[in-house]
């Protein structure tokens, strides 16, 4: 998914405008599966320009490479240089403006370490981040991941400001509400799935919990007081792109790695409802009909009709019927003559990926019933028929 931006409600434009009755309630803040840029060395402007941040720690030093064998799509591979850890000398760090400032947010992604990745003592992971404003807000906090030994997954926890029940300040929370510590393993995608709660200020009342590709495996409030008595400004509002070896107690040794270890990370979603391996954010069942949605995430469109399609609130659609042996084509909006889409159209449950550098393209490689639409210029209307 590509930059998708919060917003109240919207109508969703299918051939014409619905009327407010149809309005449908937002729930993807934010989303990014680095489709909007080339394949190579992604410099620092580039993640500036394409993930909405002020800056951008690794990529002009050589260790953020867009590769096509993501997830979906393309993904971002992330270099841990030998000998190196903190964030100037290893992987990638910047933070993402998501236009949305609350108290509840679930944020997911998928990381796949390479074969032989040598995880040492530990190193960071996305995660979200607040503050009383972004980007240069007081009581900034985060809350990021960490892999630790083998694999391990954790909580790693900045700024929270109040003692858990054992007088301890917030900072290590272990995935191991299933019985079990969590970890990732190396050569497959893995689904991180996180959400907060803040508390209520002056409380131990927020939540924090982790998924690892589908199964809870993190369950906590006890370590949840991010704001002290007063503090109902500070909310969270920001992505927290941040991957590095670290640590910087003593021996340094022990946070590097001793070889060049390499990690992709692909498709991150910031939602207000639970997002799910499948990314079908807050999805229920759904029906095939040509003026509403099959479910709170997809549009439902049908087969052998050019739609204006509005895609403001979701980037998925769905298709009543398969599009395998049709030509899907995209072409710029007549409805809204504001901009121009740019960008692909990437199959969701089948094959095939369609780009769109000018003002007409079509494909007929697309399989599946549902596509994710992501603009690469920030355009969000456009016509398409698959027929």
């Amino acid at each position: 998914m590509k930059n998708s931006y919060f917003s109240n409600s919207i109508s969703v434009m299918l051939g014409v405008l619905f009327s407010t009755a149809s309005l449908v309630s937002a729930q993807v803040i934010y989303s990014n599966g680095f489709e909007g840029l080339a394949l190579g060395n992604a410099s620092d402007q580039d993640i500036k320009t394409s993930w909405s941040t002020r800056y951008a720690k690794g990529p002009d030093d050589g260790r953020v490479k867009i590769i096509a064998g993501g997830h979906t799509g393309k993904a971002a591979t992330i270099k841990y240089p030998a000998f190196g850890n903190q964030s100037t000398p290893s992987g990638a760090t910047w933070e993402t403006d998501i236009g949305y400032r609350g108290d509840e947010l679930y944020m997911s992604y998928w990381v796949k370490f390479e074969n032989g990745f040598d995880f040492v003592k530990g190193g960071k992971l996305p995660g979200l981040g607040g503050s009383t404003d972004f980007p240069y807000g007081s009581s900034g906090f985060s809350t990021r991941l960490m892999w630790r030994e083998n694999g391990k997954l954790e909580f790693y926890l900045h700024g929270y400001q109040i003692n858990n029940s054992s007088g301890a300040e917030p900072y290590r929370v272990f995935w191991d509400t299933a019985g079990y510590h969590a970890s990732v393993t190396t050569g497959k995608w893995h689904h991180i799935e996180i959400r907060q709660k803040l508390n209520s200020p002056g409380k131990r009342d927020g939540v924090l919990q982790g998924w690892l590709d589908g199964q809870l495996v993190c369950d906590d409030s006890d370590n949840s007081g991010v704001r002290a008595a007063g503090q109902s400004a500070t909310k969270i509002n920001h992505l927290f792109f941040s991957t590095f070896f670290g640590g910087s107690s003593a021996p340094q040794a022990q946070w590097q790695p001793k070889k060049d270890v390499y990690a992709s990370f692909d498709d991150f979603i910031v939602s207000t409802k639970s997002i799910g391996m499948s990314g079908q954010v807050g999805s229920t069942s759904s029906s095939s009909s040509s003026s509403s949605a099959t479910s709170s995430q997809c549009l439902a469109l049908t087969t052998g009709t050019a739609h204006e399609v509005n895609i403001t609130n979701t980037n998925c659609v769905q298709f009543d019927a398969s599009l395998a042996g049709k030509t899907l084509a995209v072409w710029d909006s007549d409805a809204n003559s504001a901009c121009d889409f740019r960008g692909n159209v990437i199959s969701i449950d089948g094959s095939g990926v369609l780009n769109v550098p000018d003002n007409y393209e079509a494909a007929t490689n697309i399989t599946g019933t549902k596509v994710k639409i992501e603009p690469s210029n920030g355009c969000k209307f456009l016509k398409i028929r698959a027929q």
